[in-house]
């Protein structure tokens, strides 16, 4: 399956939801720390989502064999290559599990990415 991961994900009322470039950790607080924040914001779309949650180390991830890891990574690199990868339901269903895994998604974010991984999915 096809899937566009050029998406934005947004807020309830469809605000777009932005992110820090380089993720939260990137960023260096200061006293003028708001202002490099705005500064440094770019949408958050499904690519990004899918690939952070794929290349982070959880509790969960941590542990998997050296083999799982690298599958991910491959996928991650995947996903982050192309525009609208082709992807089995196998690795979506990979996908998915490293989405509603990751601490730092919220369960809006796993929402809409669940909703644009598989459309006609119900998420058990």
């Amino acid at each position: 399956m096809r899937i566009d991961v050029t998406k934005t994900l947004t807020e309830f009322d469809g605000t777009e939801i932005n992110t820090p470039v380089g993720g939260v950790k990137s960023i260096t607080l200061c006293a003028d720390c708001s202002k490099r924040l705005r500064d440094n914001m770019q949408p958050l779309t499904l690519r990004l989502v899918c690939t952070r949650a794929l290349t982070v180390i959880t509790q969960k991830s941590a542990n998997l064999p050296p083999e799982e890891k690298f599958k991910r990574g491959e996928l991650a690199r995947k996903i982050y290559s192309e525009d609208n990868p082709s992807l089995s339901s196998g690795e979506i269903e990979t996908v998915k599990k490293a989405i509603g895994n990751n601490p730092d998604d919220s369960s809006l974010i796993v929402l809409q990415a669940f909703e644009l991984l598989d459309p006609k999915d119900e998420p058990t």
